[in-house]
């Protein structure tokens, strides 16, 4: 790990790789193999360390045995045995996708690796063990520790992905993610709703009674909004909802939506992969061994899958669509309206008379509690009842 400085004198950290020289040790063809790819063989390693199986394959490349062995596809110049690839076939500013296995932050306790809260207030008789993890629950039965059990351990290790800052680590802009929401869910309406008006009612245009000395109101015919099959005043009329939004407040909206869920650590990135036939088993399979079985996902894939996409079709909380389909209404940033406010939002909910207005229950609360509120919202859930929702800066 080291830094450089840019033209303009700002410090940028950047991570030397070493990239070669790796040796050509094997051709994948369609013929014999079903697919192209070139097989590269890097980081020499003693020879008698490597069985002989490995041995004879080295050798047909003629080069000695090595350490790591990787398949590449789609190289653009045609390769043969025991090539030099190095980082010659780069040109300056190219971008390369780097692929590694992370080594993790060590063996680590489990506030650091789980997020416990320790002990907490300490009590009598509490000494040297506010980290520790607890109980495991096991006695003379079962005599184990369940499987999956929270406890220290090795964290963070297997494969990273770096995600680049311009898109995943921008400063979120909640309005542009408003506006970009509101055009997607506008695009959506047909806007085709239409009543009638008077003049459009088929029936008699008589008049029904005389104007005066009936008692009851005057009517010029039947197809007076006061009767039933009437015209319709002030009636919905077919109309275009859509509305348009700049190119660059989209892409902020997009960025946003995506660098909240990199901040909560809700994006999984996964290596390519297809299905040879159309079987939801494996959709769900894939999203059990990720823990997400139970949780609204969202795949996002670099072109058009038809198996994958009509694997994923029966499930309920499983959609899949490609990068150019990607919009801020489908990442679930603008969670709906709960209909009980926990205390971890530091919202509550008061009953209080209705004849009082939003400044009056803002200073009584304020006054009562000794805390300072953000926001008040009031709603009639009954007759003469109001609910209040408040917000708490402790």
């Amino acid at each position: 790990m080291t830094s450089i400085f840019d033209a303009e004198g700002k410090n940028i950290p950047c991570t030397v790789i070493e990239a070669g020289p790796c040796v050509v040790t094997q051709l994948r063809t369609v013929d014999t193999d079903g697919y192209e790819a070139v097989q590269l063989a890097f980081d020499d390693k003693k020879e008698k360390n490597t069985t002989g199986s490995l041995k004879g394959h080295f050798a047909k490349a003629k080069t000695t045995p090595k350490r790591k062995l990787v398949e590449f596809k789609s190289f653009e110049d045609a390769k043969s045995l025991g090539d030099i690839v190095n980082v010659e076939i780069f040109a300056e500013g190219d971008y390369v996708d780097v692929v590694g296995t992370s080594k993790g932050k060590g063996f680590q306790g489990v506030v650091k690796r789980h997020g416990f809260g320790g002990v907490g207030g300490q009590t009598h008789g509490q000494h040297n063990r506010l980290r520790a993890p607890g109980s495991l629950g096991a006695s003379s039965w079962p005599s184990r520790v369940f499987k999956g059990m929270r406890m220290a351990g090795r964290k963070e290790t297997g494969a990273k992905v770096q995600l680049p800052d311009a898109i995943f680590a921008v400063e979120p802009n909640d309005h542009a993610i408003y506006l970009d929401v509101k055009q997607y869910l506008a695009n959506q309406r047909q806007g085709t709703h239409k009543s009638k008006q008077r003049n459009e009612i088929a029936g008699s245009t008589k008049k029904l009674y005389k104007q005066k000395g009936t008692g009851g109101a005057r009517a010029g015919s039947i197809k007076s909004p006061l009767f039933n099959g009437g015209g319709r005043v002030f009636g919905p009329q077919p109309r275009d909802y859509s509305f348009k939004l700049n190119k660059k407040l989209k892409s902020l909206a997009r960025k946003s939506a995506l660098s909240y869920k990199a901040k909560d650590n809700n994006i999984v990135v996964l290596e390519a992969f297809t299905f040879d036939s159309i079987k939801t088993a494996n959709y769900a399979k894939i999203m059990a061994d990720l823990k997400l079985s139970d949780a609204k996902t969202l795949l996002v894939l670099p072109a058009a899958n038809n198996n994958v996409y009509l694997s994923s079709r029966n499930l309920k909380k499983a959609k899949v669509v490609t990068a150019a389909e990607l919009n801020t209404y489908d990442k679930p940033i603008l969670t709906e309206k709960a209909s009980a406010l926990t205390e971890k939002l530091n919202r509550f909910s008061f009953k209080v008379d209705h004849r009082a207005n939003k400044l009056e229950i803002k200073s009584a609360i304020e006054k009562m509690y000794g805390v300072n509120i953000q926001a008040i919202n009031t709603i009639v859930v009954m007759e003469k009842q109001n609910r209040v929702t408040l917000k708490l800066v402790l």
